[in-house]
């Protein structure tokens, strides 16, 4: 998946700052630090922990469902 990012010529200008941010891990993945190493092995990009792990996977389910609620499809 991230070699595609890095060959798709749409977001060319946004890989280099994405790659160099990295991942941030929510909700209980943060919570285990194993898995975080896994992530950054496979991927090959930095990977860290929200600072608070279950707020932030609970306010990005909040604008997930915003933004679905808005969608025309959805009306």
């Amino acid at each position: 998946m991230i070699d595609e990012l890095r060959q798709d010529p749409a977001v060319e200008a946004l890989v280099p700052a994405a790659l160099t941010r990295g991942l941030m891990v929510v909700g209980d993945g943060a919570m285990t630090p194993t898995l975080m190493v896994k992530i950054a092995a496979n991927l090959r990009i930095p990977v860290r922990s929200a600072v608070a792990p279950w707020t932030a996977a609970l306010n990005g389910a909040g604008l997930a469902a915003m933004s679905v609620a808005r969608h025309p499809a959805t009306r």
